[in-house]
């Protein structure tokens, strides 16, 4: 079983969502360890590799505390909130002192990853009580860190040509996360130069050969031992959450280290031997501000046969509760936050408005149980499994008093879930569909529509950009291969032993129908699915189906980085939530004047 608890730490105004993991005494209790995360699309994509790093370091008697910045992940707080940067280095210094209260450890580590590293070097600066500090690809200055933010903004492409959603002057968005002009400000003017009384010994991790530069030379000066080397597998451990990986010689490297940081702790500051409760330093339940009222989030894990799936359910701290109950679905493989953090804004403010709701994460997804490394890539994401998985959990949501009713959000797989799940459980009155990979699984789906690309090969504009250089060869050489796989899918038998799927499709709409299932499709351009919908015609048969809709986002984004894109769904999910509400009767709470 694996001993990691879920709580809230309080950090001046802000509420820390954090993961402790215990540490297993029959390795020797070590040193404990606070891993500090890195900052957007990092953070997102190496959650999962974050997740195996820590119960790796439990595993090896060290007791590990991992933390959601303030704007980020699951904690409070906004990326438009004032002072943020100085709440991330207050943040670091909670952290840590929540580690030492629950583990008794008068001394602790600090792994910080990319821009974490920079803040846990500006935490101990300001009086975060750390010995021990290793760094992997840390910027060297918040200077360098928005100078990459800012380049890496000007190389996006995915936004509508004819978007009306603008960045405030002077901010910067980066793949969907933003940092305002005073954040950037904060940014540029942290630079840490000591002193850091508490720390001993430093490892610097750098993505380049040598990790030398005039921080480490200013530790060093002041009687700090400090350690600089390259590493490799930071890439792939930020790359995408679904193919992300632990970077095996950065954790090696790391393990090693601190191993020469001295003999375990004598028992008096060893960690004590069970988990924390409610009544340890952090809290179970955390209430919250969102407008218009106050709300109450809490871990909502559920038992399944692969271990725990994880949830954090939001319900209004005070008044009546809707007896429909929303739930945020894993979009692939990122975490319950959602992609940009759009399930947790959403699923929060729904909560203040007096609507229940989860954001769950399923098997071996975010902080869910199941293989460390995560979902294979691939057309796992959409196995049968996770609709029964899904089943469970909503069995424990009308345990717990939800419901009866529920409205199902998903992205990609997940939006596959939630039509499927729509279609088999009559618990679920309406499913928001955006993106979906699939609507009617069929063996060898994207194989196929990588095959479709084929037909560009001519197209006259297509080919000057090749012969122009424009595309690599190895594209069209892929392109090529994927014609043998179109053609043994025509020879395949067709899903449901003979019915094609758009067949399939439209009887499984029948079926919405007449369970008077809401169901809302949105997809941006260059959606797959989009496309096969267009091929059979399927706007036409809209017009027959009073409770199915299908609605055009804004971009061609996959996950909806685009701000555009991101304004878009959230009007049209509050919308549509309006409408169901208001069909069953609803009325919102009313601030009192």
């Amino acid at each position: 079983m694996d001993p990691a608890q879920a709580s809230f730490i309080n950090a001046q105004s802000n509420r820390l969502f954090s993961v402790y993991h215990q540490a297993d005494t029959g390795s020797g209790t070590q040193k404990p360890v606070l891993i500090c995360s890195p900052w957007g699309w990092d953070d997102v994509a190496s959650y999962r590799p974050r997740r195996a790093w820590a119960q790796r370091l439990a595993a090896a008697g060290r007791s590990t505390l991992r933390f959601d910045l303030p704007g980020t992940g699951d904690s409070g707080g906004s990326p438009r909130d004032p002072g943020l940067v100085a709440a991330w280095v207050d943040a670091v210094r909670a952290a840590a002192d929540s580690l030492r209260e629950r583990t008794g450890a008068e001394e602790i580590s600090i792994l910080g990853l990319g821009l974490g590293g920079l803040l846990a070097i500006a935490a101990i600066e300001a009086g975060a009580a750390a010995s021990e500090l290793i760094t992997v690809a840390a910027p060297a200055s918040g200077r360098a860190f928005v100078r990459g933010a800012r380049n890496f903004s000007r190389l996006q492409g995915w936004h509508a040509e004819d978007s009306t959603v603008t960045v405030p002057e002077g901010w910067i968005e980066a793949s969907g996360f933003l940092l305002s002009a005073e954040t950037i400000a904060e940014l540029e003017a942290l630079e840490p130069s000591g002193p850091w009384p508490s720390l001993r010994r430093v490892l610097m991790l750098s993505r380049r050969a040598s990790g030398r530069n005039a921080l480490a030379e200013a530790m060093e000066a002041a009687g700090i031992e400090v350690t600089s080397e390259g590493t490799s597998g930071w890439a792939k451990m930020v790359l995408h959450p679904e193919t992300s990986r632990l970077a095996e010689d950065a954790a090696e490297k790391v393990a090693a280290w601190l191993e020469q940081g001295g003999a375990p702790l004598p028992p008096e500051t060893a960690p004590a031997g069970s988990a924390p409760g409610v009544d340890e330093p952090g809290q179970a339940a955390v209430q919250l501000d969102a407008s218009p009222f106050p709300i109450t989030e809490v871990p909502f894990p559920v038992e399944h046969p692969f271990g725990r799936s994880f949830g954090l359910l939001a319900t209004p701290a005070e008044g009546t509760t809707a007896r429909l109950c929303l739930v945020f679905l894993n979009a692939g493989a990122v975490r319950n936050t959602g992609p940009n953090r759009m399930w947790l804004e959403r699923a929060r403010a729904w909560a203040a408005r007096g609507v229940p709701t989860l954001r769950v994460d399923l098997e071996a997804i975010g902080e869910a149980g199941g293989d460390p490394e995560g979902v294979p890539p691939g057309e796992e994401f959409f196995a049968p499994k996770y609709q029964a998985q899904l089943g469970r959990v909503l069995d424990a949501l009308e345990a717990r008093g939800l419901g009866p009713d529920f409205a199902l959000v998903g992205l990609c797989s997940g939006g596959f879930l939630a039509f499927r799940t729509a279609l088999a459980d009559p618990r679920v009155r309406a499913a928001y569909v955006i993106n979906a990979g699939a609507l009617v699984w069929r063996d060898g789906i994207f194989d196929e529509r990588e095959a479709r690309k084929v037909s560009r090969v001519f197209e006259r504009k297509w080919v000057g950009k090749l012969l122009r250089g424009e595309i690599e060869w190895s594209k069209v050489k892929s392109m090529f291969a994927s014609i043998g796989e179109r053609t043994r899918e025509r020879l395949r038998p067709r899903h449901g032993g003979g019915r094609p799927w758009d067949e399939q499709l439209q009887l499984d709409l029948d079926r919405l129908q007449e369970q008077e299932t809401h169901l809302t499709l949105m997809f941006c351009g260059n959606e797959g699915m989009a496309d096969e919908l267009e091929a059979v015609d399927f706007r036409r048969t809209l017009d027959t189906r009073k409770f199915v809709e299908m609605v055009e986002l804004p971009g061609v984004d996959h996950t909806l980085r685009p701000l555009e894109s991101q304004a878009a769904l959230r009007a049209i999910l509050d919308e549509r939530l309006e409408r169901e509400l208001e069909a069953r009767g609803w009325a919102p709470p009313v601030e009192s004047a």
